[in-house]
């Protein structure tokens, strides 16, 4: 559990610093939050799991 919850704070704070880098390019920050969530999410590069994503704890986020 705690595994993964260590993993969403790096996957957010990965996520705020992708917004910043592509607000730097006049794009906004939401922008960068969707890409690098399509990124790091079970369809591209499976960091975050779909176990993980089924766990209870998430659901509560």
């Amino acid at each position: 559990m705690f595994k993964g919850i260590i993993l969403l704070i790096i996957f957010f704070v990965i996520a705020f610093l992708v917004g910043k880098l592509v607000s730097k390019i006049q794009l906004p920050a939401i922008l960068g939050w969707l890409i690098t969530g399509m990124i790091i999410g079970p369809h591209a590069l499976n960091w975050m799991s779909q176990s993980m994503m089924d766990a209870e704890w998430f659901h509560i986020i």
